[in-house]
């Protein structure tokens, strides 16, 4: 799918991402990991639900 500059907002500006894709987690107030790696998502999560 191509990027397009002008959705909504600017999501690579304003999540300094620089490459995509990308994953974004955030808890109920922030972004709490930002990675291109689908393991370290998996990782966080289990260490959240122990």
């Amino acid at each position: 799918m191509a990027y397009n500059p002008s959705y909504v907002m600017d999501v690579k500006k304003a999540f300094r991402l620089e490459t995509l894709p990308i994953f974004l987690v955030f808890d109920t107030e922030k972004l709490v990991l930002k990675t291109d790696r689908l393991e370290e998502v998996t990782a966080f999560i289990s260490s959240m639900e122990k």
